[in-house]
């Protein structure tokens, strides 16, 4: 994260951006029209700039001395003398400038933040000398900073470079700064400052709850760089400002914690401020476990969901967990009325910071599994860049094939949605059937030629369409109003072509009975056309809902989106410019009749196969036209048809390496769109058939159960078990008998030796050397008794014997069992040797 200056003339210099620094390939500065960053160089090479870059302290207090007018004075990209001293690492030189340099006495913020300088607007504005060394990760300069300055804690960066997307978003105040950068020992530096503050201070707006001005705290900033640790220091600290909830002896070092429990200990109006920031909205309605989900951030994504998860009860290898549904498939619906928290407790936002999302309407918030399934980015904090967001993309799909995400929608699917998809089915069969039925009548009663006593049947049809057709709105209005216009236009996948296709299927019947009313029936018979199509093309809303049809849909979807829209863009300038070449050569520019009458005859010439060369030739074309026309059919129809189908057959090899996850978020896409017409009433209702409603600290909330079997953990716990249980019977055993491990156990190792035979006897002919010296060594100081001396000469013995043995040949029978009649034969030798000893 470092912003520094390649060397030149023995200066460091505050250029560079390559690998998180300032200027490189990534650098843009987008409110400016010409890259400031880079005549930043020239400036700093002289006046008190190039003092600074040279670390000369003496130097730079006397010509701040001599000219105290420098000590106001920026370089083009906004930074002061101080600034620059803290950018190159020269804190000592900084707290020079600031402690002896009486000018910063009543200008101290100013001198120290990054401003705008004349028209140049700064890309790092609003970056002030403790972000710097939070940066730096020096964690006495902040000390020395916040003890000094403490009001250097109320700001934030506002420049580009700083923006959500890019790749210095940390945050933008000093404390989400020290978050972002994984620097928690800055960060408690921070907060016990901003504890210490006077109230109502500048300073004293800092806490673990705050959030910058796109609506992040700690929480989210932790997600979108990937820090589970800081996730857990955030909520650790903010469990410390409810002691009466925590454990005995708790502290934000601890390093396990248990937040289920710690919210069941909640009083109802602490948990409401607790929960404020543990599910804060950012400024794009996503909470951190949301935001989670809608980056693509696997592991942080699972670590929330460990922390909010209780166990159940476990059997053996399977382990129930309780996992909530609240943020995961349940909308958090904030309460508006404002909760008395302790100090600091409640969500804060920095000097110029937009208003808190405390009222803010969760009906263009999003679950988990919504942002899981979508195909927009829904974040601001993801990279522009196509490597990112393909990334994104990937990694929600690898979140949907987890176990807890796969389970949720299983379950969903088996006692809410399959029945509901069925019947959704069967009824848009049956109107599309009546819909078209309605059409095959070959006399109508809106012209007179028949009577309606006589068309009663058309009638009848024609009323069940408009009764389906004033359901749907009535639906799709509640959808809207329920969820926000918003949500309804982000919806993706199966949900998108029901909002289109649905939306448009509507206000098609609706102009035809406005156009019949009016007597035009011409018109009126082209809305009707248009949606009997929309009726038809609906059915690829149920065709995403099927195993094998579901990925093909989400093919031909990414094909009409991506590559033909790509290929169409190519093709229309290929044409374009060809027709006109051709109008011109052949037409004799002829009128817009003649040239739009050659943009068709090229554009069937290409799809349609009508092009005839004999045509042209018999009509005595000349040469350059001739030339024209050979040059297109060879661009489009061998070179961009080709190219076409080669843009598709990628597509189709990047979709079905996930057609698997992808068939899972289009069925729970469809699950979504028929739940937002009901009420909340009726989906809490269904949520129940398959999550329990459990009380937690006086609030009831939604949990699914979730079996994991881990069997190999259990296997391994019986057999720690089991071994334990020997080893304490060997114990019990061995306090009856004098001990002999020990002059066993002091091997000293043998020196290698070059001997003859297999390599894998070397080591077992020197360990039975070893070990027949420790046993004699052993008897002849008397500290082992006869009986285990005899046990020790028989197990050497077999050792020597096998050891002799082990040449032997066994590739016949007859060797075999020669070989099997002598080790029995030696065992009985050893026996009786044994016999004796005793």
């Amino acid at each position: 994260m470092d912003r520094v200056l390649s060397h030149v003339s023995g200066m460091d210099r505050v250029l560079s951006r390559v690998s998180g620094g300032r200027v490189g390939s990534i650098h843009v500065t987008y409110e400016n029209d010409n890259d400031i960053v880079a005549r930043q160089f020239a400036e700093n090479l002289t006046g008190v700039f190039r003092l600074v870059l040279s670390n000369d302290l003496p130097g730079t207090l006397r010509h701040l001395k001599d000219r105290p007018e420098d000590l106001y004075k920026r370089d083009i990209v906004g930074a002061t003398p101080v600034l620059l001293a803290y950018l190159t690492k020269r804190f000592e030189l900084g707290q020079a400038i600031i402690a002896e340099c009486p000018g910063l006495k009543d200008n101290k913020q100013q001198l120290l933040t990054y401003e705008d300088r004349d028209d140049n607007i700064s890309p790092y504005r609003g970056e002030n000398v403790l972000h710097i060394a939070i940066v730096h990760r020096n964690v006495e300069a902040i000390q020395w900073l916040v003890d000094r300055i403490p009001d250097l804690l109320d700001a934030e960066t506002t420049g580009s470079f700083f923006a959500p997307g890019m790749l210095c978003y940390l945050g933008g105040t000093p404390f989400l700064f020290a978050m972002a950068s994984k620097l928690v020992d800055g960060a408690k530096v921070i907060l016990a400052a901003a504890k210490k503050a006077p109230a109502g201070s500048p300073a004293a707006k800092t806490s673990i709850s705050m959030t910058d001005r796109f609506g992040n705290n700690a929480l989210h900033l932790a997600v979108v760089h990937d820090l589970p640790d800081v996730y857990d220091f955030a909520i650790k600290y903010a469990m410390l400002a409810y002691p009466y909830a925590c454990p005995p002896g708790f502290t934000v070092d601890a390093s396990t914690y248990d937040l289920p429990s710690f919210l069941k200990q909640l009083q109802p109006v602490d948990k409401t401020s607790f929960n404020r920031f543990l599910r804060q909205y950012n400024d794009d309605y996503l909470t951190p476990l949301t935001l989670a989900a809608a980056m693509g951030k696997t592991t942080m994504f699972q670590h929330q969901m460990m922390q909010q998860t209780t166990t159940a009860w476990v059997y053996g290898p399977v382990t129930a967990k309780m996992i909530p549904l609240r943020d995961f498939e349940e909308r958090y619906y904030i309460k508006t009325k404002t909760p008395s928290g302790p100090k600091n407790g409640a969500a804060v936002l920095p000097a110029g910071a937009s208003e808190l999302l405390a009222d803010l309407d969760t009906t263009s918030g999003r679950t988990a599994v919504e942002c899981l399934c979508s195909y927009y980015m829904l974040s601001k904090c993801i990279p522009k860049t196509a490597t990112a967001q393909e990334a994104t993309m990937r990694g929600r799909l690898e979140l949907i094939s987890t176990y807890e995400v796969k389970t949720l929608l299983d379950k969903k699917w088996k006692f809410v949605g399959l029945a509901k998809f069925r019947r959704a089915l069967l009824r848009h069969i049956l109107f599309t059937t009546i819909f078209t039925g309605s059409t095959l009548f070959s006399s109508h009663y809106r012209d007179g030629s028949t009577t309606l006593d006589d068309a009663w049947v058309l009638v009848l049809f024609e009323c069940y369409v408009i009764l389906e057709i004033a359901t749907h709105l009535v639906r799709e209005l509640r959808e809207m109003w329920h969820h926000g216009w918003r949500s309804y236009t982000e919806d993706s996948g199966a949900a998108m072509v029901d909002n289109v296709l649905k939306g448009a299927l509507v206000l098609l019947i609706v102009a035809a009975g406005i156009s019949r009313a009016a007597g035009n029936f011409v018109t009126e018979d082209g809305f009707v056309a248009s949606a009997i199509l929309c009726s038809y093309l609906y059915m690829f809303f149920f065709l995403y809902g099927f195993r094998t049809t579901g990925p093909f849909v989400v093919m031909l979807r990414r094909m009409l989106l991506t590559d033909v829209v790509r290929f169409v863009l190519v093709f229309a300038s290929i044409l374009m410019g060809f027709a006109s070449a051709l109008y011109v050569v052949v037409d004799a520019r002829g009128g817009a009749n003649i040239f739009l009458n050659r943009i068709k005859s090229l554009l069937l010439a290409a799809f349609a196969a009508t092009f005839s060369f004999d045509e042209y030739r018999l009509s005595r074309m000349p040469i350059p036209a001739q030339l024209f026309i050979f040059v297109y059919m060879v661009l489009v129809v061998i070179v961009l048809i080709n190219l076409l189908i080669a843009m598709m057959g990628y597509s189709y090899d990047s979709i079905i390496d996930f057609a698997e996850q992808r068939w899972y978020a289009e069925r729970a896409n469809i699950m979504g769109s028929m739940a937002n017409g009901q009420s909340v009433t009726e989906r809490s209702a269904d949520r129940l058939k398959y999550a329990v409603s459990l009380d937690v600290g006086g609030e009831t909330e939604r949990f699914i159960q979730v079996e994991f079997l881990d069997m190999k953990a259990w296997r391994g716990n019986s057999e720690k078990q089991q071994d334990a249980k020997d080893e304490e019977k060997d114990g019990i055993r061995n306090d009856d008998v004098t001990e002999i491990s020990a002059p066993f156990e002091a091997k000293n190792p043998s020196t290698p030796r070059r001997l003859q035979g297999p390599p894998a006897l070397l080591e077992v002919d020197e360990d039975r050397e070893q070990d027949k010296k420790d046993e004699d060594d052993a008897i002849e100081s008397g500290t082992i008794a006869g009986l285990e001396a005899t046990l020790a000469r028989l197990s050497h013995g077999l050792i020597k014997h096998f050891s002799d043995e082990a040449s032997l040949g066994d590739e016949d029978p007859v060797s075999r069992e020669a070989l099997v009649l002598g080790h029995v034969a030696k065992i009985k030798e050893l026996l009786g040797a044994v016999h004796t000893f005793e």
